[in-house]
This record gives C-alpha cells, structure tokens and sequence, in this order.
C-alpha cells in the first residue's frame, strides 16, 4: 500500500533521518511508527494510576464531615471542669 506525504518538511526530516541510520525511507517510517505504538501502548491512563490511590482514600475510612466548633468547645470545656 502507498501513501503520499504532502507535507515536504516530513518528507525531508525521512530523508534525513534515513541518510544518518543509513537505511531506506519506509524502514525508518516503519521503526518510527512501531517505538509510537510501543510507546502509546506502555502509557498506563491517568485514571488507572489514580484508581490505586483512590482505593486506599476509601479504605481510611469515612470523611467526618463539618465539624461543629462550638460542641466540642462545650465537651472540652466540660472536660476541663470549665
């Protein structure tokens, strides 16, 4: 199958990057785009790495929700036999 590069600035850097690893145009093309999968492959997504430290969140247990100020001044205050 054949495809056409219209942009002449990749056609170019190919052809740079051919000349200095001395191999053919495709075959770069074709190791660039093999290290672009691998590497895309390797990427684990940000919601999968946040999902491990989601679950020890959860584990901690429940949040306490607002805390009322003057209540636990009263029961300080109570325990201080103020």
């Amino acid at each position: 199958m054949t495809y056409l590069i219209k942009d002449e600035a990749v056609v170019q850097q190919l052809k740079v990057l051919a000349q200095r690893k001395n191999k053919t145009v495709a075959d770069v093309l074709r190791q660039v785009v093999v290290q672009a999968v691998e590497r895309d492959d390797a990427h684990t997504p940000t919601i999968e790495k946040l999902g491990a430290i989601h679950a020890k969140v959860r584990a901690m247990g429940k949040p306490i929700g607002r805390i009322d100020w003057e209540a636990e001044k009263a029961a300080s205050d109570e325990l201080w036999g103020e």
